[in-house]
């Protein structure tokens, strides 16, 4: 469904979730908050290289499968 609304392309959508690969398949922006705090801000690729990003949310072993 939610693909269905963004292929509209006249539509925002506001997703809350922590499944990263659901956020980074979807995403065009994405806004990281640890702790009611914003940690980074960007496209999925910049998000994915985010070092801080990583050690909170997607854990050492993504950034080895992901960007080696």
């Amino acid at each position: 469904m939610l693909r269905a609304i963004q292929a509209q392309g006249d539509k925002t959508i506001l997703i809350v979730e922590h499944n990263m690969g659901v956020v980074m398949s979807m995403s065009d922006t994405i806004t990281v908050m640890h702790q009611g705090i914003v940690l980074a801000e960007g496209a999925p690729a910049q998000i994915a290289a985010n070092p801080d990003v990583q050690r909170a949310y997607l854990g050492e072993s993504y950034r080895h499968v992901h960007h080696a």
